[in-house]
Order: C-alpha cells, then sequence, then structure tokens
C-alpha cells in the first residue's frame, strides 16, 4: 500500500501493566499519517465521540482515538481505583507513540486525564488541548471546597448506578446528557454508548474525579495549553452564570498553567466537538500551528 494511503488500523491494547490479578486492554484505533494526536473520551463516552475530528485532521495527524476501560462497553478494570491506572496506562502509552508536534486533546475526563500525565511527565506531547474540563470541579461551585471534604460529600457517587436497572440508567443518561448536547442526533449517538459502561466504572470514575485536586500541580505543566469551554444560555444561564463568570471560573482554576490559552466557544454544550464542529477544529489548529514546532 502506497506511503500516501493513510494508515488504518484497530488495536486493542492488552498493556503490560497489572491492574488486578491481568493485564486488562483499552481501545484505541490509529488512523491517518503525521504528527501524533491522541484523542481522550470522557466519562462513559467511546472513542467514536471524535468520529468527525479524526476525519478532519487524519489528513495531517496520525490520530490515536481511544475508549477507556469500562466505558461504551470496553472491559473494566477491577482494581479500586480506576483513574490513576488508567492514567498510568494512557501515559506509558503516549510516551511510545508520541513525535515531534505531537498533541493530547482530551475531553472532560480525558481532559483531567490529560493535563495530569502533562504535570507529571511535562515533555510527555508538545501541545495540551483540554475540551471542558476544569483540574477541580467542585471549586467550581464551591470556592472552599477541598479534597477532604469532596470525599466525604461525593462518596455517594461510588455506587450510584450499581443498583440500577437498565431502564433508569437509559432515563438518568438521557437526561445527563440533554444539558450536555444540543444538536438532538448526535445526543441520541453518544446515549447509546453511553449506556453499555460498566455501571461500577461509571460511578466510581464519577466519585474519582469530582474528590482529586489537580491544582497544585499545574505548575508543573510547561507546555502550551488550550482550554475550550463553551456557552449556552440554554443551559448555562440555569445556573446562574453569565459567560464572562464562567471564563472567570475557569482562569481562577488554571491560574497555576504558565502558557494558558483559555476560549469560548458560543452556541454549545459540554461536547463542543459534537456541537460546533467547524470551531472546534479551526480552535485548534489556529493553537497548533502557533505552537509549533520547526524542525531542522
Amino acid at each position: 500500500m502506497r506511503g500516501l494511503l493513510y494508515i488504518c488500523l484497530t488495536v486493542v491494547l492488552s498493556l503490560q501493566v497489572v491492574w488486578g490479578k491481568s493485564p486488562q486492554a483499552f481501545q484505541v484505533t490509529v488512523a491517518g499519517k503525521g504528527p501524533a494526536m491522541f484523542l481522550i473520551p470522557g466519562a462513559t463516552s467511546s472513542g467514536d465521540v471524535w468520529r468527525e475530528t479524526v476525519e478532519h485532521f487524519k489528513r495531517d495527524y496520525t490520530v490515536y482515538t481511544f475508549t477507556l476501560p469500562g466505558y461504551a462497553g470496553v472491559p473494566p478494570l477491577s482494581s479500586d481505583s480506576i483513574l490513576v491506572p488508567v492514567k498510568n496506562a494512557l501515559k506509558s502509552y503516549i510516551r511510545a507513540h508520541a513525535t515531534e508536534n505531537s498533541v493530547i486533546i482530551g475531553h472532560s475526563i480525558g481532559g483531567f486525564l490529560g493535563m495530569w500525565m502533562a504535570a507529571e511527565v511535562p515533555d510527555i506531547v508538545d501541545r495540551l488541548v483540554i475540551v471542558d474540563a476544569v483540574p477541580f470541579l467542585p471549586a467550581l461551585h464551591n470556592p472552599s471546597m477541598t479534597e477532604e471534604m469532596a470525599r466525604k460529600a461525593f462518596a455517594q457517587y461510588k455506587d450510584y448506578y450499581t443498583h440500577m436497572d437498565s431502564a433508569t440508567v437509559y432515563a438518568t443518561q438521557k437526561m445527563i446528557l440533554q444539558g450536555m448536547i444540543r444538536d438532538e442526533q448526535a445526543r441520541q449517538r453518544v446515549l447509546e454508548q453511553s449506556v453499555l459502561s460498566d455501571r461500577r466504572t461509571m460511578g466510581m470514575t464519577m466519585y474519582e474525579i469530582m474528590s482529586r485536586d489537580l491544582r497544585p500541580l499545574l505548575n508543573r505543566i510547561t507546555l502550551p495549553v488550550l482550554v475550550i469551554t463553551s456557552w449556552d444560555e440554554n443551559s448555562d444561564a440555569l445556573s446562574g452564570l453569565t459567560r464572562d463568570k464562567k471564563l472567570a471560573l475557569y482562569n481562577q482554576q488554571y491560574a497555576g498553567v504558565s502558557r494558558l490559552k483559555l476560549t469560548c466557544v458560543d452556541q454549545a454544550r459540554h461536547f463542543v466537538m459534537l456541537d460546533q464542529p467547524q470551531v472546534f477544529w479551526e480552535t485548534v489548529t489556529q493553537f497548533l500551528n502557533a505552537s509549533r514546532i520547526t524542525l531542522k
């Protein structure tokens, strides 16, 4: 096959990391040719939420698209903690496949994992894009919240989904996604992926992201960081926010990042890349081009 043709592979990774009694697997697809782009979806999502983004960027990048353990039908981990081993596995894989001008793009929990990895390994990639995620979510609503307070306040999340029947899980996820995606067709697509997720994983990862504060680590991040959030009057205003107030809260959360660019996409909700794909791609492309390393 000629080198100009795009590489289209589907790989199920069996990483040599001990999670529970035996190695587990997360799923990753690889498409395109060029510098490495790593796409990490959010909670309960499959890599399919990046479908259009992959098609757009695979002309210029080798795009690695993950689906995390326990989400959207991928087998779950049996370990007590979920995000720590997931973070460590992603870190190992990305370090092995990163190239010059590589980038991590993470949505929600994927963005949380991205900033965590960049704090631990500052040169893991060359750029980081975080899509609607913050280093300590509870502090958006309660600035005095601490990790210890959060562990107590959100402990019930661990088992939130485990006792639900399928109909209740479906109804719950449908209600949640209503406020996260404007586009009805995209919302249904994400819903069908979401309800395939392992229920323990759904609750535990929700608890873990709510009870871990990454803000003290942010000053270790040395690479350029683009944070993309969204604004939708029909959903954001219900929480008492204005657009300026939301941006101010995000700036406070990311105060420790020295090379930060924060932008807001209008007429979009949490899944920015699905509600406003063209604006999302243009925003990411401008950032990547501006921070691109010139090869010698």
